[in-house]
């Protein structure tokens, strides 16, 4: 998925690790993996300020788009339905 604002970051998940590279070089810029969790799922809120990755435990890790730092950890629950 392409960062919003600027289209300049291209980020990848792949099983846990998530992989930012830069456009269009293809440069590895970052490589991070915040949990034992495969990654299911990248977003950016509309203003590309934030992302968040949805993992296989059913949790929303929310970063800032900037710094790729951890801002919260939503848990999932189960039982619904």
């Amino acid at each position: 998925m392409f960062e919003p604002t600027s289209g300049r970051e291209l980020f990848s998940g792949a099983s846990t690790r998530l992989s930012v590279y830069s456009v269009p070089e293809m440069d590895k810029l970052k490589s991070m993996s915040k949990s034992s969790d495969v990654i299911h799922c990248i977003d950016f809120r509309s203003d590309g300020k934030l992302f968040a990755l949805g993992n296989s435990a059913g949790n929303i890790q929310v970063f800032d788009s900037i710094s790729k730092k951890l801002i919260r950890n939503l848990k999932g629950h189960k039982g619904a339905g």
